[in-house]
């Protein structure tokens, strides 16, 4: 049994959906993490929760759209709407230094009190970092004790070392499957396997065809890595994502 701790099934229309999901059940993923990017995706990853088998829903604004919105009354709304049935995690939320309409100050000042929600509602954090790793490890030393997956990470062991200090935990997606990428698959040999988690940030993008489903393809790589059986990582990361996402 496997799990996507990272998916943007809302997205994708109904019909696409169910078949992403067929698929991805075939071939062993049976949890999904439905992930939300703003106020109005947060609704809509709710509602999968609500109707899908197996999904779970992120509330949260992506750091890139931070510049669009009024701070106080996101933070409320997403207070509101965490009480929800199916809503596991709040993000994804981080800092970006590419975002051009979404100046660094307003990111840190969001993700802080993002960090201060997640803590206060006793949900994981879903973290997107790009370039600003250190202020992002500066403002997660600074605030409360957090519960939070660094996703997506494709750096090296350096980077995974120190957000794991933190208490962070790591996600891997299909750059664990690229031979040249071998700082990250040298990092993904030395990390704890209770601490490692598996993603595939499906979204649709031109000539991207990730889906669910090649959950089962990172975890064959990172077992062979690891030089461990598909069943011992299926089994460790399955339930690392259940202990962060499934609601007491």
């Amino acid at each position: 049994m496997l799990a996507d701790s990272h998916v943007h099934l809302d997205r994708y229309p109904p019909s696409v959906v169910s078949a992403m999901l067929a698929r991805a059940r075939r071939a062993g993923v049976r949890h999904f993490l439905a992930i939300g990017v703003d106020l109005a995706s947060s609704a809509a990853v709710m509602d999968l929760a609500r109707r899908r088998r197996g999904v779970l829903a992120a509330i949260g604004v992506h750091p890139t759209r931070v510049g669009r919105l009024d701070p106080g009354e996101t933070l409320a709304r997403l207070r509101e709407l965490a009480g929800r049935p199916g809503v596991a995690a709040v993000g994804e939320v981080g800092l970006d230094d590419t975002a051009t309409e979404a100046p660094m100050p307003a990111q840190e000042a969001f993700f802080s009190a993002c960090l201060e929600l997640s803590a206060e509602l006793g949900l994981t954090l879903s973290l997107h970092v790009i370039g600003a790793h250190r202020r992002a490890r500066e403002i997660i030393k600074a605030g409360p004790a957090p519960r939070a997956v660094v996703h997506y990470f494709q750096a090296d062991l350096a980077l995974a070392s120190a957000y794991l200090a933190l208490g962070c935990y790591i996600s891997v997606a299909k750059p664990a499957t690229r031979p040249d990428r071998m700082l990250l698959r040298e990092a993904i040999r030395h990390i704890p396997l209770d601490r490692l988690l598996l993603e595939t940030d499906t979204y649709p993008l031109p000539g991207r065809a990730t889906e669910p489903r090649d959950v089962a393809e990172i975890c064959r790589a990172v077992a062979e890595l690891r030089g461990l059986p598909y069943q011992t990582v299926a089994r460790a990361t399955t339930a690392n994502y259940l202990r962060l996402f499934r609601r007491q």
